[in-house]
């Protein structure tokens, strides 16, 4: 079950998964019987609904075995790095990093996209430069993507980063949406599903896709409390 309301009023931020079907969003809530106050949804690379937030970053237009960075809260995650190296894309409004990548022995290793925080909006995730293989940086207070090295690619960073791949491209970062004003019904309580990260593929010849980065919830409620600036962990 999810958390129990004793006011008129709450506040809910829910990150879905990155590069994966959203497993919650507007419907969802409508079908629980109450409307979304606040909230945040981090679904597959560009998704995004309610009062704000932004897009996940997807791959370059050349490709890119690395992931794209989480949706912001007022601007877009950044794209991973091209197979061409040169820098991936920085995050803006609290959005995460693309990831970076790794090139030895005629493979490209990628690394993950920089995941997002649910603490409302932070700062924005640096691109990656030089060709560098490190994991995306987060926005928001998120975690960093994991980096691509040797026999290894990196996992997206939580929430919403989007993992990387062998040869191939990664995964886009999930998109942020967050809304204010959800009323819901005193002493009922209500069922959340967030969705996992989404699985990287499996059965390569050179080794299994990284993971995307997982889902997460958080419901807020309160005088003076709202997303996308006024929300810190209290």
């Amino acid at each position: 079950m999810g958390p129990e309301f004793f006011g008129e009023l709450a506040e809910a931020v829910l990150f879905g998964r990155a590069c994966g079907r959203l497993d919650f969003g507007e419907h969802a809530f409508e079908r629980l019987g109450f409307r979304v106050v606040r909230r945040h949804i981090h679904g597959c690379a560009g998704a995004t609904a309610g009062d704000g937030g932004g897009l996940g970053g997807g791959v370059a237009a050349s490709q890119s075995p690395a992931g794209g960075g989480a949706g912001g809260y007022s601007g877009n995650g950044g794209q991973g790095m091209s197979f061409s190296g040169g820098s991936s894309g920085a995050g803006s409004g609290g959005g995460g990093s693309g990831g970076g990548q790794l090139f030895t022995g005629g493979i490209y290793y990628g690394a993950g996209g920089g995941g997002v925080g649910i603490y409302g909006q932070g700062a924005s995730g640096s691109a990656i430069t030089s060709s560098g293989s490190s994991g995306g940086n987060s926005g928001s207070n998120g975690t960093n993507g994991g980096p691509a090295i040797l026999g290894n690619v990196g996992n997206g960073g939580l929430f919403g980063g989007g993992g990387a791949g062998y040869n191939t491209s990664g995964g886009g970062g999930g998109g942020l949406g967050w809304k204010n004003n959800i009323a819901v019904t005193p002493g009922e309580s209500y069922t959340v599903v967030v969705g996992a990260g989404g699985t990287g593929s499996i059965g390569g010849t050179i080794g299994n896709g990284a993971n995307g980065g997982g889902g997460a919830v958080r419901i807020i409620w309160g005088a003076g409390r709202s997303y996308p600036n006024n929300a810190p962990n209290v």
